[in-house]
């Protein structure tokens, strides 16, 4: 775990980082921290306003960063009156093979702040 101490020192987007792993159970880094935010149906939640994309991105990019991978597109998607964005990346593996690769994340609490919804 990571002691407050430690938290404080960080740059503001690590603790953005690192915030929204601890809230969605994926920190410390284990296993099943890869695999959330891999569907609709189990994204990852940001449930702040403040810089809530540039969290979706900072998680994303840290969930792909041993791998080479571009950024190729964004959705919002409604769901059950939730909001959600998808990111979608092209990924190269060791190998060479390429696939898209895409993290859901659930965005309720920022865009229902910033649409006044």
């Amino acid at each position: 775990m990571i002691g407050s101490d430690q938290f404080e020192s960080l740059p503001m987007e690590a603790k953005l980082m690192v915030y929204v792993l601890l809230k969605n159970g994926m920190w410390p880094v284990n296993e099943s921290t890869y695999t959330k935010g891999k569907s609709l149906d189990a994204p990852i939640v940001i449930d702040f306003v403040d810089s809530y994309v540039r969290a979706e991105y900072l998680v994303a990019g840290f969930l792909l960063h041993l791998r080479q991978n571009k950024f190729t597109t964004q959705f919002l998607l409604e769901k059950d009156g939730r909001h959600y964005d998808q990111l979608v990346y092209e990924v190269t593996e060791e190998d060479g093979t390429i696939h898209e690769e895409a993290f859901y994340f659930d965005i309720t609490v920022g865009y229902n702040a910033l649409s006044g919804g």
